[in-house]
């Protein structure tokens, strides 16, 4: 086979991150992470100058700035100047691990790079929107708002409230339990909301063709839930429904992409603020991006880690892999006797640092979870095909109604799933997917009935 120039560079920038970590300090070296931050955007520009976007507010942009954020920003901008600023700083971690972190992260933004251009776009793909069929989605936004409504009156809303302003306010555990069905819902509701507008007009977006349940549904939840201070079901809404407005009506230029990421995270910092952040010393530019660069330290944690214990080969991954089927976690924890501590990446970080897990959590990152189970090689092939998938889900959601629920979950996710475990999306993956499908077996079993 062939190999594509965009191909054959994407293999070039790979061995050369290969190398790169391959030769890493093992002791603090702030050029090295400088010299692996300046390769991170020559690999990106090489991206962006390949792919030859024309729409650049979708997963691949979004994605690429909050991986920096989390992964390569504090060790070039930060660890010098001000290294304790963020809480998650202050407690201790080998500073001389930070040289072979900066490289692995550059060697996972590659391989994500590498495995985007592995998927081909066929030569005779058609242009515009095919599944165009309805699909009713009114019941979905009813359902959603139905288990939203149970989650506040359980008392839900009062404690992520008092999470956030520091009342500490406790929640039942049926109250979380009943808020993960909410996500999976609303989300579909708006992808088959998308589905339905291509149905009516493929070319243009006429708000008198927009469902009005959906629109005051994913309104007011995400409304709600800002109110107390949390962002990240909001940020999924809204990241969704301009992912699939700009993919289907208006594109975004790259000029107005980067004002837009400017504008987002300053107003995701001024939740920040209304919900009573307070910070030692004098305000700082780089407050905005707390939330991403915090994460930072969870790479560091994660090859000390590995360094002393070993790979866990995927246990320390099994929590968000086995999340998709309820209870299916509680049956491995029993069948096999293994510790649920021990399966979240973190998890494991926030008892290494902490000593125990309680109310604080340190997180982890989408590279941190991924080198805990498989270690350098498993950040190219996990991180590879990554890529590979976005690529193959962004070429196919405007021909088909699944690929598109892929993408349009994968778009909500693009800036929450680099500080989380590598398949936290699965579980509304799955979902939506299942969702999607009976939405539309209800409407082939509706339809043969009304024709009877």
């Amino acid at each position: 086979m062939e190999l594509k120039p965009s191909q054959l560079v994407s293999f070039v920038l790979l061995l050369e991150a290969i190398l790169v970590y391959y030769f890493a300090p093992t002791t603090y070296n702030y050029g090295y992470s400088v010299f692996c931050s300046i390769l991170y955007f020559i690999n990106i520009i090489a991206f962006f100058i390949l792919k030859r976007k024309k729409n650049y507010l979708d997963f691949d942009s979004v994605f690429f700035v909050g991986y920096f954020f989390v992964t390569l920003f504090y060790p070039v901008f930060m660890y010098e100047n001000d290294p304790t600023r963020f809480f998650a700083f202050q407690f201790d971690f080998d500073a001389n691990v930070i040289p072979q972190a900066s490289a692995l992260s550059l060697l996972g933004i590659t391989s994500y790079i590498t495995g985007s251009f592995l998927y081909s776009k066929p030569a005779n793909s058609q242009s515009g929107y095919v599944s165009k069929s309805y699909v009713p989605n009114q019941h979905l936004s009813y359902f959603a708002s139905f288990i939203f409504i149970l989650y506040v009156l359980s008392g839900g809303y009062t404690a992520l409230k008092g999470a956030y302003s520091g009342d500490g306010a406790l929640g039942s555990g049926m109250a979380n339990y009943i808020f993960i069905f909410v996500p999976a819902f609303i989300l579909s509701a708006i992808i088959l909301e998308f589905n339905n507008l291509q149905h009516k007009n493929p070319y243009e977006l006429k708000l008198k063709n927009i469902g009005k349940t959906t629109l005051i549904a994913a309104g007011s939840i995400v409304f709600i839930i800002i109110s107390t201070g949390s962002r990240t079901v909001p940020m999924q809404i809204i990241l969704l429904v301009a992912g699939l407005y700009t993919l289907f009506y208006r594109p975004v230029s790259f000029p107005k992409f980067i004002l837009l990421i400017i504008v987002g995270m300053a107003f995701m910092f001024l939740l920040v603020l209304l919900r009573g952040y307070q910070q030692e010393g004098t305000f700082s530019v780089v407050d905005i991006a707390m939330d991403l660069i915090i994460n930072n330290r969870n790479s560091y944690t994660a090859i000390e880690y590995v360094n002393k214990s070993g790979l866990t080969y995927g246990l320390s991954m099994s929590s968000s892999f086995l999340a998709p089927v309820p209870f299916l976690q509680n049956f491995v924890i029993s069948l096999c006797g293994l510790n649920p501590f021990d399966m979240s990446s973190s998890i494991v970080i926030t008892k290494l640092t902490l000593g125990e897990v309680g109310e604080l959590g340190l997180g982890t990152n989408i590279i941190a979870d991924i080198y805990m189970s498989f270690g350098s090689v498993g950040v190219i092939m996990l991180m590879s095909g990554l890529g590979f998938f976005i690529s193959m889900m962004l070429a196919k959601a405007t021909k088909n109604i699944y690929a598109l629920v892929c993408y349009g979950v994968m778009m909500s996710y693009a800036v929450f799933l680099v500080r989380a475990e590598f398949f936290f999306f699965l579980r509304y993956l799955i979902w939506s997917l299942i969702i999607v499908y009976l939405s539309r077996q209800y409407k082939l079993k509706f339809s043969i009935y009304k024709n009877k």
